[in-house]
């Protein structure tokens, strides 16, 4: 079962849509597991999203995450032929905006219901 996490806020239009999450540390396994979902490679970067790197190696330390509390004022991005996810860093918040070139709702809708825990959210 995928860890799941509330949602706080959302705003949709047929091209852009934006969630805010609570910033808790299981953020990073969350947002990892959905924008594979959603398409993304699973490349060395994308698993290690909020992960500590090996210099000698420059490889994601696999089994060892940051401190999400670390990451204020910060914001990544992703990119792939149908999406620019863009992961902005607040004091107590992550806002998750997601832009696609043809409308995606559904299919955005779709995986992130998967990661959402209904019950703590208004």
């Amino acid at each position: 079962m995928a860890e799941k996490i509330e949602l706080l806020s959302v705003s949709k239009s047929d091209y852009r849509n934006e969630f805010g999450l609570p910033k808790e540390q299981k953020f990073f396994e969350i947002v990892r597991k959905f924008l594979w979902k959603l398409g993304f490679e699973e490349d060395k970067y994308l698993l290690g999203y909020g992960r500590p790197w090996e210099e000698s190696t420059e490889e994601p330390i696999l089994n060892k995450e940051n401190n999400i509390k670390k990451y204020v004022n910060k914001i990544d991005n992703y990119r792939n032929k149908n999406y620019s996810v863009d992961i902005i860093y607040f004091d107590k918040e992550v806002v998750l905006i997601i832009n696609s070139k043809t409308n995606k709702q559904q299919v955005i809708s779709k995986v992130l219901d998967e990661f959402i825990d209904w019950e703590k959210t208004n």
